[in-house]
């Protein structure tokens, strides 16, 4: 029994030390709604909520963090499979965030501090996973302004496809994809019989549902959508650049890549004078 309580006491003094980094000693997260919106501050243990919906967590576990500039990102909660409920920490201000992300230890959330907008001061990009599995892969993208915690506004992937993308089916092997002012043609080849679980081998129809990744590469906000033919079954990506643009972040360049077993050709359409 001694021991066992024992054990508990140094939990408690571990999770109490790590979160300590960013909350002050004696005092514990608050979450506040306070006309729809949610926050946290640094609370006394002995202070008193007026009128508040107020629900506190002693011991929020880091799921992120970029160390050398004081930014973590805790879960406050844990609703197999998903952490729901997350704060984020910058140089000791924090503030809830009514988002989730799996809580799968392979998909950690992603956290990325540098100047996006070209305003000699850095933005910080979360990204976050709803779900994965074999083929899946959906995560959403948060941009925030570390000053006041605000979000920057960007146009989601699939409404930069919405927009700019024009499918025809020419044929059961034939597929024309019209991305701004570029033409792809995209044929399907033979598809190996090992491959057929994860490649189609004709198509009636394209949609995009089980596959929108963001990432970050080569200081780029990217997004990977999955072009499907039949459900997990991609004839490849739409690859959308973003850069920023009247205080948003927007498409930049939109590409199809297709997958091994397509041949893709491209021509660009005549500007109209």
């Amino acid at each position: 029994m001694k021991k066992s309580i024992f054990i508990f006491v140094m939990i408690v003094f571990i999770l109490n030390t790590l979160f300590s980094s960013a909350i002050p000693q004696n005092s514990k997260i608050i979450t506040l709604k306070n006309n729809n919106t949610y926050y946290t501050k640094s609370s006394n243990s002995d202070e008193k909520s007026q009128g508040h919906n107020t629900n506190v967590d002693t011991a929020p576990k880091i799921i992120a963090s970029i160390p050398e500039e004081k930014i973590y990102l805790y879960a406050l909660n844990e609703q197999e499979p998903w952490y729901q409920g997350l704060v984020l920490s910058i140089d000791g201000v924090n503030k809830f965030f009514n988002w989730k992300t799996l809580s799968m230890i392979e998909v950690p959330p992603k956290l990325y501090y540098l100047d996006l907008n070209n305003d000699d001061k850095k933005e910080l990009v979360v990204i976050l996973y709803e779900d994965r599995g074999t083929g899946i892969s959906l995560n959403t993208m948060h941009i925030i302004n570390p000053e006041d915690f605000t979000e920057y506004k960007f146009k989601n992937a699939l409404d930069v496809i919405k927009d700019n993308v024009e499918i025809k089916i020419l044929s059961k092997k034939e597929v024309e994809m019209k991305i701004n002012d570029t033409i792809y043609n995209v044929k399907i080849g033979d598809v190996p019989p090992n491959l057929t679980a994860y490649y189609p081998i004709q198509v009636s129809d394209i949609f995009f549902k089980h596959y929108i990744k963001y990432s970050m590469e080569d200081n780029v906000l990217k997004a990977r959508v999955g072009a499907e033919a039949r459900p997990l079954k991609y004839l490849g990506d739409i690859i959308i650049d973003y850069s920023f643009k009247d205080d948003e972040f927007k498409a930049n360049k939109i590409v199809f890549e297709g997958n091994p077993t397509v041949t893709v050709t491209t021509h660009k359409l005549n500007k109209t004078k």
